[in-house]
């Protein structure tokens, strides 16, 4: 520390007034490799980290009037002597740093700033072995900055995160009002390892012809608020699950679906959907607005009983859930509920709360869960209906 406080001092003769408000001079020769490694230590030590990739260099010191010097990044720094304010949403924390560059197998993140997304992106390209990310963006940011540089920020993070080898458990909640600057994290598609996947809040992330589908390990996926209502959208959900034989649950709410792409979703072919059909044990339907006749479409797809897929009947199918769907009537329950009579296998949950279930239905169905559950001995089996 001695001899960094002795370079200081020699380097004091090297000043020149940058003409800013406050009189501040700026420091051209105080980045010398030595004074940038004891600079690097300390904002390390502060920031209870011993990486040093994010500080050790680039690093440009400042001397207020009173001779206290700060210390800010290149960017910081060319703002300062163009006269231009730093604005506050474009720093970070000493405990948000902390957390974006965690080294832990398991990261969870907010990204609130165009200064986070790059801590971040560069936490992501040094630690390969990442294997499970969670990250909430916080739009209220990025949604009023320039979208192409917005747009570049994301897809750098999207190529970091599909760096990532050994990720298997991905979360990304953004509930935006515009996710065009978001579009880049499409490339999440192509991450082959992961078994677990949820997109919540990213509304047109499935939208656009030909999405590269590259998932095939998945076993669980989750997309909360990923709007499937156009054909496109739906072609490439279908890619999508057609790909990942080993898919159990599988949850698509507030997704909007339409009839022409319930159409879509149903139209697969024995080589792209077998496996998945056969081993799907979970589907979520809720709060799409399904129509009747597009939800039985659906659970046939699922046991197997599609026309389009020309397959034996599902051994796998047990939970269901239709809640929120207010066009699904008895027509549609009775329907369901004759197909699972006739499987060899019971259904161990239905969820149609708030649809137009009449009272003689819901005992009917009440009637079924109770004979399955007395004949299989099968706990915990139950029917939910308000």
């Amino acid at each position: 520390m001695l001899d960094y406080i002795q370079a200081i001092a020699e380097t004091r003769g090297h000043l020149n007034r940058a003409g800013i408000p406050d009189r501040i001079w700026t420091i051209h020769h105080i980045t010398e490799n030595h004074q940038k490694r004891a600079m690097a230590s300390i904002l390390n030590s502060a920031a209870g980290t011993d990486s040093a990739r994010i500080v050790n260099g680039g690093l440009n010191g400042i001397v207020l009037k009173r001779g206290r010097i700060i210390w800010v990044c290149n960017e910081c720094y060319d703002l300062l002597l163009a006269r231009r304010p730093i604005s506050v949403e474009d720093l970070v924390s000493t405990a948000e740093f902390v957390s974006l560059t965690s080294q832990e197998p398991s990261t969870d993140v907010v990204l609130r700033s165009s200064a986070s997304v790059i801590i971040f992106q560069n936490t992501l390209s040094n630690s390969p072995d990442l294997e499970s990310i969670k990250v909430e963006i916080k739009p209220e940011f990025f949604e009023k900055k320039d979208l192409n540089s917005t747009s570049n920020l994301f897809k750098e993070l999207g190529a970091a995160i599909r760096g990532c080898r050994k990720l298997k458990s991905l979360e990304i909640i953004c509930h935006s009002l515009d996710d065009r600057p978001y579009q880049g994290l499409k490339s999440v598609f192509e991450c082959s390892k992961l078994e677990r996947l949820i997109l919540r809040g990213m509304k047109n992330l499935l939208q656009g012809p030909q999405i590269s589908m590259k998932c095939k390990s998945l076993k669980e996926l989750i997309l909360d608020s990923v709007l499937v209502n156009t054909e496109e959208a739906a072609t490439n959900l279908r890619e999508l699950v057609g790909r990942n034989h080993d898919l159990t649950s599988l949850r698509v709410t507030r997704a909007k679906i339409t009839s022409e792409s319930a159409v879509v979703l149903s139209s697969y072919t024995p080589r792209d959907s077998r496996k998945q059909i056969e081993r799907l044990v979970t589907l979520d339907l809720s709060d799409n607005n399904l129509e009747s006749i597009e939800a039985v479409s659906l659970v046939e797809l699922a046991l197997g009983e599609n026309k389009f897929a020309g397959l034996g009947e599902s051994h796998k199918l047990r939970h269901l859930d239709l809640s929120k769907n207010p066009r699904i009537d008895d027509t549609c329950c009775r329907a369901i509920l004759e197909k699972f009579e006739k499987k060899s296998h019971p259904l161990e949950t239905l969820n149609v709360e708030s649809t137009s279930v009449c009272p003689q239905t819901t005992s009917d169905i009440n009637n079924y869960l109770h004979k399955c559950k007395k004949n299989k001995a099968t706990h915990g089996l139950h029917w939910i209906h308000k």
